[in-house]
């Protein structure tokens, strides 16, 4: 999904990963009948950066990013809320940076 022009609302505050089996469980019981009904769902890990949510922060992803923050017609960011790597509530080239800088930092490391 593309957002031109505006950002939705709420982003996530960067740097936070949620466990990646979240569960949540709903049971709904109606007055007509005997029936529960229970619904289980998980929802995928958030990581910091991976905006193609592919479950691994690289240089995919910082590619993904630089390309959808210049415009290039049909990029797609379906993790979006991942590349607000600085929690300003804006995706822009400060995030791109942070990206960059902490993808090589990890190269380094290893």
């Amino acid at each position: 999904m593309r957002y031109a022009g505006r950002m939705p609302q709420e982003i996530p505050q960067g740097g936070e990963v949620i466990p990646a089996e979240t569960t949540v469980t709903t049971t709904a019981v109606t007055e007509t009948s005997a029936t529960v009904t229970t619904t289980t769902v998980t929802a995928p890990a958030i990581l910091s950066g991976d905006v193609n949510l592919d479950g691994i922060f690289d240089q995919t992803d910082a590619g993904l990013m630089q390309q959808w923050l210049l415009s290039v017609p049909d990029t797609a960011l379906p993790g979006w809320q991942n590349g607000d790597y600085n929690p300003d509530g804006r995706l822009d080239a400060r995030d791109l940076t942070l990206m960059k800088s902490a993808l090589l930092q990890t190269e380094r490391i290893a």
